[in-house]
């Protein structure tokens, strides 16, 4: 099951009034060149003192560093912490693409949400081929489980996702664990209405402690 309904506003939730912020283009983040123990200055980042995401120098899928990401119980906010980047890809297919590591023994429950914000009063947002990660490790997207995400292994989420008038509701998923071959799911947007990528957040949604990384975020046109 997905955390909301795609476009919703959740129950218990205030959103702040959304503010106009400058998109980026493509992007290829792989953390090397940020101060170990900081955060990166890359995307939109929120946390919490209980859960700081910060540059490690322990784990990364490639290079040195990546960006660990904690979680704890009793955040004022339950999707917290998370990591945002803005975009403006309206025609065309856009490619997102993600490594992802799972502490085997704090696993996290996490979403990727790749959104377009509505242009209709009382709607928020309409998310694209939104995954969410389970503790288990079952990766969800709006088709169903894909398969299960390994833990204390590197594995690559990418989102191939058509847009405007080349968009017909699918998107494709492909998950590759390290020293696999890749898996490719074609699944269903989580909104019929998703035709932009505006948006794409990473989040973590644990209740308890949990730890997860990430590393070599990168978001291209074809």
């Amino acid at each position: 099951m997905l955390h909301h309904e795609p476009g919703a506003k959740p129950k218990g939730m205030v959103f702040p009034q959304i503010i106009q912020e400058v998109p980026i283009g493509p992007i290829d983040v792989d953390f090397e060149k940020f101060e170990v123990g900081k955060k990166p200055a890359t995307g939109d980042i929120m946390d919490d003192p209980r859960a700081r995401m910060v540059v490690t120098d322990q784990v990364a899928a490639s290079g040195e560093r990546c960006l660990r990401v904690p979680d704890a119980p009793g955040l004022r906010h339950p999707w917290l912490p998370r990591v945002y980047w803005p975009f403006d890809f309206r025609k065309g297919t856009v490619v997102f693409g993600v490594d992802l590591r799972i502490d085997g023994q704090k696993p996290a429950k996490l979403y990727i949400d790749p959104r377009q914000y509505s242009d209709t009063p009382g709607r928020e947002y309409f998310s694209g081929p939104m995954i969410n990660i389970e503790p288990d490790g079952s990766i969800r997207s709006p088709s169903g489980v894909l398969m299960k995400a390994p833990m204390d292994t590197w594995f690559r989420v990418e989102m191939r996702m058509p847009l405007g008038k080349s968009n017909n509701g699918e998107s494709q998923v492909t998950l590759t664990v390290r020293g696999q071959d890749p898996r490719t799911f074609t699944v269903k947007n989580a909104a019929p209405k998703f035709q932009r990528l505006e948006r794409v957040v990473i989040s973590s949604l644990s209740t308890t402690e949990s730890l997860f990384w990430v590393d070599n975020v990168k978001c291209r046109a074809e």
